[in-house]
């Protein structure tokens, strides 16, 4: 996930700085505002900050963006960050030179490296980190809160009616109570963004992925970058670990719907039709969580402006400026009514996870 907040923007000014020099002092690169003139193109590069376990530092050759790992604002020396974005600026210019087809730290890696001067210090793959870093992969109280979450979530799949409208309202007032007091404790505001789905361009399962979060406090965004369209949110941790979770489940659960649909109704053919059914779940999920909302007090009903407010905020600043883009493409009525009238009932019914405790530069 990526990070923003005040001390990470601050963190960022130096990192940029230390890059910026690296590329023309030890590379020999001019560097203006953004972007690194080599061999007569100027190429962008973009720092941020992220927290996951398993990497100190990437390189994303998609958005030609250099990640940080967030706990070497607290724990590391200059030096060390130094020899990190050395050693992803190296993968930057290995993409230039090769593509995306040769090995990670394969002969072309190391000789890159080499090529500027750079020893083992920079191009050693993996690091040691003490149980002192690890405590910033850990967040108890967020895990505890998105178990109840997933819990209550399950029973809103119950055959008992009153029982499932009865969970997903407490699952909704217990997200709304943690966004409070989350507020209330925190130092300072950081907001996560995570990419939870890939493809190689906009398409309506992805679109109706987007709708769907929105229900849960996120902000979808489709961020285009080379080759591949990323479906990324933001907001406070709690609420993207649950993003994930909910994309996790939906996404299986949104193609075997479709394929109910089809058997149900042999005339949905093709990709019009599919993707106005997705529109139609979309629609329906969104009329059910609407009745959700209507059951909030009047408190939590003006919590939920704050947080939209919020979340407006939030965007502007990690992605300075965004373009709407309509749906596109045939309508199909059928689908899309039958869509709705599934997307009525769906529930969230089971997420995946996995955790780490080894740093790699990758």
């Amino acid at each position: 996930m990526l990070l923003y907040s005040s001390t990470i923007q601050a963190f960022l000014t130096r990192a940029q700085g230390w890059m910026e020099d690296i590329l023309e002092r030890e590379m020999g690169v001019p560097f203006k505002r953004s972007r690194f003139l080599y061999r007569q193109y100027y190429y962008p590069v973009h720092l941020v900050v992220f927290e996951r376990p398993g990497e100190l530092g990437y390189f994303n050759h998609h958005h030609f963006q250099i990640g940080l790992h967030r706990q070497l604002m607290y724990s590391a020396k200059e030096v060390v960050i130094k020899n990190i974005l050395r050693h992803e600026l190296a993968h930057l210019f290995c993409f230039i030179e090769y593509g995306a087809t040769v090995p990670m730290h394969g002969m072309e890696f190391r000789a890159m490296c080499a090529r500027f001067g750079w020893d083992e210090s920079v191009w050693a793959a993996k690091a040691e980190v003490s149980h002192e870093n690890e405590k910033f992969e850990g967040d108890l109280a967020s895990e505890k809160v998105i178990s109840k979450i997933q819990k209550l979530l399950s029973l809103a799949s119950s055959s008992n009616q009153h029982e499932a409208e009865l969970a997903t309202l407490k699952a909704n007032q217990l997200l709304l109570k943690h966004h409070l007091e989350e507020a209330v404790i925190a130092d300072e505001e950081i907001y996560y963004v995570r990419k939870i789905y890939e493809q190689t361009r906009a398409c309506g399962k992805m679109k109706c992925l987007s709708e769907i979060l929105t229900h849960f406090y996120l902000h979808p965004v489709l961020n285009y970058g080379k080759g591949s369209v990323f479906l990324e949110i933001t907001g406070k941790k709690v609420q993207v670990e649950l993003g994930q979770y909910v994309c996790d489940f939906l996404n299986h659960e949104l193609d075997f719907m479709w394929e109910e649909a089809k058997k149900n109704n042999p005339e949905l053919r093709g990709a019009s039709a599919r993707n106005s059914f997705f529109r139609g779940v979309a629609r329906g999920y969104k009329l059910k969580a609407s009745q959700v909302v209507q059951q909030f007090s009047d408190p939590e009903q003006k919590q939920l402006m704050v947080i939209e407010n919020e979340l407006k905020k939030q965007v502007q600043m990690i992605y300075h400026s965004l373009s709407s883009s309509r749906s596109s493409g045939k309508f199909n009525a059928s689908a899309h009514n039958t869509g709705e009238k599934m997307g009525r009932n769906l529930n969230i019914r089971k997420g995946v996870g996995s955790s780490s405790s080894l740093f790699f530069l990758t």
